[in-house]
């Protein structure tokens, strides 16, 4: 997938979007208010959020004064015209001063190309997601897609022709940062906001894990709100600056009050690229060698990275019962009873602290003895993780179907993975967190290798195989 900047010359060009995820009371509605009240970017802004039942609890919030068009006094004597809400066709509403807003229940596409229609002539566009809403999945809206552009009946159902995504923000709640990382609740059991939607597969929305949802807007995320300063201690504060930047190192991370932010950082940036968003998390460069600005404050804040690497296969039972013992399977997880995932901890996780520190997110690929001809996932995110085969080891596919192109960077990535007869056949996990015990963590990865004796009376390859 490539992103488009460009539209057809017949066309406007795309209005640039913003982005905005984090979760209900992280302070994304205060930042709605703060952009639309501002007159320093200059901009006519059009604002489109989830559903109008949410939008009329955040219209009120937003105005806080039911006079329209009224002027307020702002620091310096500064005039502002307070916006107002006024109740329009179908899903549109406009504000007074200029900025609209509409509703993600109808086609973003044609929302967006409504909006380029109106003859007030809107320059931005501010998306407030729920906390439920995963950033990657919008963020791949905009893109050129083959069958979408084959399938479209003109440019108008075409999203990257009309709009062109330029900074995804996430909002954090520095405050409860760190209890949302160690949580095993499901989204429904602490928010109701985007609870009316289902997955692919569907399930209720609201059954996603909490965790899980946090990481993947910060690893994400171009900008990363720390909001909330006022309620931690500059100690609390540091650490959960270097938790959030160790998971996205290439984030612009700004800790803030009241979301209160110098609003450049967030329009008109031209920082979000799709390419560059999937290599941003802190455990792929982290596996790449590329985590050494991470590694250079852990003493200080006590939050670090390790890479266990080994060319020896895991037997499967052994590295079961590791993962077993510091983490809930999500099979497992989502058959908890609530009173189980709301509790305030539990044995495993006591056990981890104890064992080897507190583990925030793992990722990697692993190597299982019985398995030789397939690369398996491993994924922690907080307390809930999974194993699970991906892909057969690019030892067994023929270099012209590796999907890269020869002597390109992914190319020699992958030829840098080989060694030996077992080819690319590894163990090459992270692990990210807080206190990590390291030497422990390495040594009881060890023990879940086959031993040299295992090894010498091992059948290589001796699984069901791949051929390509």
């Amino acid at each position: 997938m490539v992103t488009i900047t460009d539209a057809d010359d017949n066309l406007k060009p795309p209005i640039p979007v913003t982005l905005l995820s984090g979760f209900l009371g992280s302070g994304k509605t205060t930042l709605l208010k703060h952009s639309l009240q501002s007159d320093s970017h200059k901009l006519k802004i059009a604002v489109i959020v989830n559903d109008m039942a949410e939008l009329n609890i955040d219209a009120a919030y937003i105005i806080q004064d039911q006079n329209e068009g009224e002027e307020k006094k702002t620091e310096g004597d500064k005039k502002a015209v307070i916006p107002s809400i006024v109740q329009a066709k179908r899903e549109v509403v406009k504000l007074q001063n200029g900025c609209i807003c509409c509703t993600l229940r109808g086609d973003l596409i044609r929302e967006i190309a409504n909006i380029r229609e109106l003859e007030t002539g809107y320059d931005y566009v501010l998306i407030e997601s729920t906390g439920i809403a995963e950033p990657q999945q919008v963020a791949e809206s905009f893109c050129f897609d083959p069958n979408t552009h084959q399938l479209a009946q003109s440019d108008k159902d075409r999203l990257w022709t009309q709009a062109r995504l330029d900074t995804c923000v996430t909002v954090v709640d520095a405050h409860s940062v760190g209890a949302h990382f160690n949580s095993l609740e499901q989204f429904g059991d602490k928010f109701n906001d985007g609870l009316d939607t289902t997955t692919e597969d569907g399930k209720r929305e609201g059954q996603k894990s909490i965790s899980i949802l946090m990481m993947a807007q910060i690893e994400f995320a171009n900008v990363i709100l720390l909001n909330k300063t006022d309620l931690v201690s500059k100690e609390e504060l540091a650490k959960a600056e270097q938790i959030v930047r160790s998971l996205n190192p290439k984030a612009m991370i700004s800790p803030c009050q009241h979301s209160k932010i110098d609003l450049s950082n967030i329009l008109n940036t031209h920082k979000f690229n799709m390419e560059e968003a999937a290599r941003s998390p802190g455990w792929l460069d982290s596996l790449r060698g590329d985590a050494e600005a991470v590694h250079s404050e852990a003493d200080e804040y006590g939050v670090t990275s390790f890479v266990y690497r080994s060319r020896k296969p895991f037997a499967a039972v052994k590295l079961a019962k590791f993962l077993d013992q510091i983490m809930h399977f999500a099979h497992e997880w989502q058959n908890l009873p609530e009173e189980k995932r709301t509790a305030s901890g539990d044995a495993k996780y006591h056990y981890m602290i104890e064992k080897y520190g507190n583990i925030l997110r793992s990722k990697g690929f692993c190597w299982l003895a019985g398995k030789d001809s397939f690369l398996f996932g491993i994924a922690m995110s907080g307390r809930i993780g999974s194993l699970a085969r991906i892909m057969p080891w690019y030892a067994l596919i023929p270099e012209d179907q590796w999907g890269v192109e020869k002597d390109g960077a992914d190319y020699d990535l992958i030829k840098s993975k080989f060694d030996g007869d077992h080819g690319d056949r590894r163990q090459e996990i992270v692990f990210i967190g807080a206190d990590l015990k390291v030497e422990n963590l390495r040594k009881a990865l060890d023990e879940c290798c086959l031993t040299d004796n295992e090894l010498q009376n091992y059948n290589f390859y001796s699984d069901e195989g791949y051929s390509a």
